[in-house]
């Protein structure tokens, strides 16, 4: 990928257990995020291949107590709606 190509290009390791596999399904989703909220202390952001992602991501972190993007940063990729429809009182920084 892209991001490993980058990451080698820079003599940065490319670490296995630094990505997610968001499982599926509702339950799949939530248990793929009680995984990352563990191990929210290793990360400064996270990337999601869709703002769908990246938007339920928000709201998950949100409801655990965790500030975007003071305590953790969340970035979206592909620019769909729910980017544009994401609740700006969460003190976020929406960026097009």
């Amino acid at each position: 990928s892209g991001y490993c190509q980058a990451l080698e290009e820079h003599h940065l390791p490319v670490r296995e257990e630094s990505f997610f596999l968001i499982k599926y399904g509702e339950s799949g989703i939530l248990e793929t995020y009680d995984a990352m909220y563990q191990r929210k202390d290793e990360f400064t952001a996270l990337f999601f291949a869709s703002d769908y992602y990246a938007w339920l991501a928000i709201n998950y972190f949100y409801d655990k107590g965790i500030k975007i993007p003071d305590d953790i940063s969340v970035v979206g990729f592909d620019d769909n709606i729910f980017a544009r429809n994401i609740d700006k009182s969460k003190n976020i920084l929406v960026c097009f």
